[in-house]
């Protein structure tokens, strides 16, 4: 059986507030934290808005997929969402 390498898996929702304001919400079960950043409206889509603030913070973004409920960053980056 191959050894499979472990990543930190990020989950990217859309997140309509009720004053009407959008925003996109990563969440990291390792570490047990979410952040809620405001939409950027020179961005388009809630991936690219989570993408942009990720790679800002200092994350090694390697991958994206699909959930449920929204999207998933793959990163090679071990480190909380609490900067």
């Amino acid at each position: 059986m191959k050894d499979l390498e472990n990543f930190h898996v990020l989950e990217i929702k859309f997140v309509s507030c009720s004053n009407g304001a959008s925003k996109v919400r990563i969440s990291s079960d390792r570490f047990g934290e979410s952040v809620l950043i405001p939409w950027d409206y020179s961005l388009n889509h809630s991936l690219e808005q989570a993408q942009n603030y990720l790679e800002k913070n200092g994350f090694e973004l390697i991958g994206k997929g699909e959930t449920k409920l929204g999207y998933a960053i793959i990163s090679t980056t071990f480190k909380g969402l609490k900067l």
